[in-house]
């Protein structure tokens, strides 16, 4: 399944900013039961010196997942970590109280993910961790498929040419033009 908008909510995501998040929120939201119409999943992309990977909260249970394809090798991530879990755990208070409950704690579990390949694949991956997470361990013990430089590359071509043709893109019919296809 490819990360649609309409597949994602809202995402949240926090800038980063020397081992601290500033905090600069561009959404809320998760990812909706068509049965329950309750946020299960909040998905929270970050980067930290030039380097993404994944926050995936599961809000049910209040466990935050951390995907990263490079592990534990940023240097301070234990304070991006400590940081990432008292905001949303201040944000579950904060949500709870108008809601009468009180907050459990969450808990950081680090989930074990293929390393890149290379230097550049990181924010591509974190796309293929929103759009497979189902919080499960079933491939030779990873979360994710091992995949090669090749396939990453397909993904992104994908990615972006689903982009490009949206019907909702203001552009289309530029692009359309500009490449002389006829699509209805």
């Amino acid at each position: 399944m490819l990360l649609t908008l309409d597949a994602i909510c809202a995402v949240l995501c926090f800038c980063t900013n020397k081992g601290s998040i500033a905090g600069c929120v561009i959404g809320f939201g998760g990812v909706r039961n068509a049965n329950t119409r309750k946020e299960e999943k909040v998905f929270v992309p970050t980067v930290f010196n030039d380097h993404w990977w994944l926050y995936a909260l599961n809000c049910q249970t209040r466990q935050l997942h951390v995907l990263d394809s490079i592990g534990d090798g940023i240097e301070g991530r234990y304070k991006i970590d400590k940081a990432m879990v008292d905001r949303l755990q201040h944000l579950f208070e904060i949500l709870d109280d108008f809601s009468g409950k009180s907050a459990p704690r969450i808990s950081l579990i680090k989930e074990k993910v293929p390393l890149q390949l290379n230097t550049y694949d990181c924010g591509i991956l974190v796309v293929k961790y929103m759009e497979l997470w189902d919080g499960s361990q079933h491939l030779d013990g990873n979360t994710f498929p091992h995949y090669t430089t090749k396939e990453l590359l397909r993904f992104r071509q994908e990615m972006l040419l689903s982009w490009m043709l949206d019907e909702r893109n203001v552009e289309r019919e530029a692009v359309l033009t500009d490449l002389e296809v006829d699509c209805p």
